[in-house]
């Protein structure tokens, strides 16, 4: 797939064409369409599988809220990631890291993030219709092994996904670099 495409492809449809003919059975429970997740935890769920796909070279684990959990010193709980599915091949995952980080730098702006932080993103709107204003989406991840995170910002009837989410994610990575640049 990432041989075929032209330079003016659209990413929305870049997308598409990977959930559709890439990675469809792996998350058609959670698809109400090539491209269109469902708007439930387990959808959002499968598409920050899908975005962690593409930042690890696509192979796709289950993503977790937290690593460990400790009372003072004694160890509570760490969380064991299953292994990884390959649901992409390697190099469409490549071309769409290089397409997401693209969008940053020349279009949301490295600026908007924390520094020392490489964000690769894509801004989304869902219609939702009548007289409601569109869901606003910015999923992603970042590029840098001491920030090992992906996301996904989703504000229902919020407007624009740039407009919206990237206040709100930069808040959130502020806080993540922190928290990890402390351990």
């Amino acid at each position: 797939l990432a041989e075929t495409m032209a330079p003016h492809d659209n990413l929305e449809i870049i997308f598409a064409d990977i959930l559709k003919q890439e990675v469809g059975a792996v998350f058609a429970g959670v698809l109400e369409d090539a491209g269109v997740y469902k708007c439930n935890p387990e959808g959002r769920g499968a598409f920050l599988r899908f975005v962690g796909a593409v930042a690890n070279d696509g192979v796709a684990v289950s993503p977790y809220m937290m690593e460990t959990v400790t009372a003072g010193k004694q160890l509570l709980y760490r969380a064991v990631p299953a292994s990884g599915q390959t649901v992409m091949s390697r190099q469409t995952a490549e071309k769409l890291q290089e397409f997401m980080r693209n969008n940053v730098k020349n279009g949301y702006g490295d600026e908007n993030f924390p520094d020392g932080m490489t964000v690769c993103a894509k801004s989304g709107t869902g219609q939702v219709g009548g007289d409601k204003k569109s869901n606003a989406m910015f999923s992603g991840f970042v590029t840098d092994e001491e920030y090992p995170l992906a996301f996904i910002v989703t504000v229902e009837n919020a407007g624009y996904g740039r407009l919206v989410c990237v206040p709100i994610l930069a808040d959130v990575l502020a806080a993540c670099k922190t928290v990890l640049d402390a351990e």
